[in-house]
């Protein structure tokens, strides 16, 4: 049983303290801190148990001393981080310094369009301090990869003999795209570009990679989706929504499952990020631009009539007060130069980085048939997933089941007893066979 330290006072510290608690295996104390110890304290109330010690404690976490001897009063095995986003290095920095396991919920700073040797997120950096002391940090422990890498890794295997493709199917739909504003530049000058990762088969395909790629140079201009192939990193151009059988029209989009998946399982062929959307609004936009267009071009033309009807665009000389004057090249003098246009984006897609994985679509072959099923979790509600998916993973660390020095997502780790847990917490994914030959 672990000595727990909790840092943050949510919902989720609630719901976790009370399950392990419960569990009896677990935990023989638990400290509770955060800035404010009185919400601590509100908290210790609502969750009085007689089995395990609670205690509670103010703490300041970029307070690198204070801190420090808070938790080593403590004496705490297991770190759990439920602090902002912004503090996640100083709790890293603290578990090392105690000596203590840590693990998160979330992923930070994952990179849309990674290079092969990029690190996942934040938290990886320090992998080499956490191996050199023996201890495990495991992180993103939420929906998020955690759950939906289980969900994969419990398909294969089990479903499916082999797996080919993945789409993470994210919920809603886009709606109607909006015009872009001016496309901002970047330091050189070169737009801005959206690079939602994936990985795409190109087996067999005779013109799989361009010259340039294959030199080993990275192109981003007119390009926007990174595609992964045999290890290294390739910029290509973002596919558009294209419809599919159902009707419906998706767009790749950035998600951290994605990078894990691809890092994680290398020979899984196809795995895209999708979401639903609908471009017919392009038509009316592009309909909208051509009206302006030729109204503008019938503007120009009556003005260029106009200079043309008194003599200013002739390249004729003129003699006035003696000098002969070219009507065009003087008036081209008192005429400002035109600025280059500026370039604009076609379409605005709103941002689908925070939007959860409503289904996973797998397609791959058991025994000699080939098949596709979709998976959703079920419960509907993504705040009372994560929740369940943190407890479950706050008690695999406690009894040790996730044990290995160094930096790691739940893809380390085996899988089975990571569903079962998950399972004990009411969190399953109901499959549907879609399509078999």
């Amino acid at each position: 049983m672990k000595k727990v330290l909790i840092l943050g006072c949510t919902d989720t510290t609630e719901q976790i303290i009370t399950r392990l608690c419960a569990d009896g295996r677990c935990v023989s104390e638990i400290c509770i801190a955060s800035k404010d110890k009185n919400e601590c304290n509100e908290l210790k109330k609502k969750v009085q148990t007689k089995s395990v010690r609670i205690i509670t404690a103010g703490i300041d976490v970029t307070n690198t001393e204070g801190a420090m001897m808070m938790a080593r009063i403590f004496g705490p095995d297991l770190i759990i981080n439920l602090m902002p986003v912004e503090l996640t290095d100083n709790i890293l920095k603290l578990a090392l310094n105690v000596g203590a396991s840590y693990l998160d919920f979330e992923i930070h700073n994952v990179p849309d369009n990674p290079k092969y040797t990029d690190l996942l997120g934040t938290q990886f950096k320090y992998f080499a301090d956490f191996k050199k002391q023996g201890l495990t940090a495991v992180t993103g422990c939420g929906y998020d990869p955690a759950a939906l890498t289980a969900c994969i890794r419990n398909a294969n295997g089990i479903d499916f003999d082999k797996i080919e493709s993945i789409d993470f199917i994210k919920t809603g739909k886009d709606g109607q795209p909006e015009a872009e504003p001016d496309e901002p530049e970047d330091k050189d000058g070169k737009p801005e570009e959206e690079a939602p990762l994936y990985r795409e088969d190109l087996t067999g395909e005779a013109e799989e990679v361009p010259e340039e790629e294959e030199s080993g140079e990275v192109k981003l201009e007119g390009g926007g989706a990174a595609r992964i192939v045999d290890g290294s990193v390739d910029f290509v151009e973002v596919p558009k929504p294209e419809p599919e059988k159902n009707g419906k029209s998706y767009r790749l989009v950035p998600d951290v499952v994605i990078t894990d998946i691809i890092k994680e399982f290398p020979d899984f062929k196809n795995v895209r990020c999708l979401k639903e959307t609908a471009p017919l609004k392009l038509k009316d936009t592009k309909k909208k631009n051509k009206r302006e267009e030729a109204k503008k071009e019938k503007q120009k033309k009556e003005i260029l009539n106009a200079l043309e009807k008194v003599g200013l665009l002739s390249s004729d000389p003129v003699v006035i007060s003696n000098l002969e004057v070219i009507p065009y090249d003087f008036m081209r003098l008192f005429l400002p130069e035109r600025p280059a246009p500026k370039k604009k984006k076609g379409v605005r897609y709103p941002d689908a980085k925070n939007t959860p994985c409503e289904k996973i679509r797998i397609t791959g072959t058991i025994g000699d048939k080939k098949k596709t099923c979709e998976y959703k979790v079920n419960v509907s509600d993504f705040d009372e997933v994560e929740t369940k998916v943190a407890v479950a993973a706050s008690k695999m660390m406690c009894l040790d089941k996730w044990k290995n020095p160094g930096v790691f997502t739940t893809a380390k780790f085996p899988n089975g007893e990571f569903i079962d847990a998950l399972a004990a917490e009411g969190i399953s994914f109901v499959s549907k066979e879609t399509a078999s030959e």
